[in-house]
């Protein structure tokens, strides 16, 4: 994921770097002079981050901070747990909030949220899985732990899909022509 917020931000793919591109989010971001985000503040946007967890994971609020964006809002800023365990639901809800906190600055605004919990390496827990779901993935893979991997990334991924249908709905009936991309 850290990857990704690099590449979309600075334009820049890690491969770029060789070897080294896999660290280039901790090493690269103090000498970034151009960015997207840059490039919106110049064209009048205020500019905020939802991260998931806290800013020092990753080196994230520096790393945000040299990308250019106004406002950083980790999981402290945001009351959040702050652990992978954070549902997308919770992260779509706080970045509907902070848009329109932001959009107090009388600006159009651009809001990047990082979301953590379709993250599937980090854990399976199978207890809340819907059976449906875990007898559909047992009927294409022989392996348990495959079985259950399955199961788990197609649960998490619908999950993200309601969370977003409800984020959509939020940011899509506000009187401004919005951008909606996640």
């Amino acid at each position: 994921t850290w990857l990704t917020e690099f590449a979309l931000v600075t334009g820049l793919l890690r491969t770029r770097f060789g070897r080294a591109g896999e660290y280039a989010p901790f090493n690269v971001p103090p000498g970034v002079d151009r960015s997207f985000v840059r490039s919106l503040k110049s064209a009048g946007y205020y500019t905020v981050a939802l991260y998931p967890v806290a800013g020092g994971m990753m080196k994230a609020r520096k790393a945000y901070a040299a990308y250019g964006f106004d406002e950083f809002l980790d999981s402290g800023n945001l009351g959040l747990a702050g652990t992978y365990g954070t549902r997308d639901g919770v992260i779509h809800a706080a970045a509907v909030k902070a848009l329109h906190a932001a959009q107090a600055h009388g600006k159009p605004v651009f809001l990047m949220a990082v979301t953590i919990f379709n993250h599937s390496e980090h854990g399976v827990s199978m207890e809340r899985v819907p059976e449906s779901i875990r007898t559909a993935a047992g009927k294409v893979m022989d392996s348990a732990a495959e079985r259950d991997n399955l199961a788990d990334y197609v649960w998490r991924t619908r999950d993200f899909e309601a969370a977003y249908a409800s984020t959509r709905a939020a940011v899509l009936r506000g009187g401004q022509a919005p951008v909606l991309a996640w």
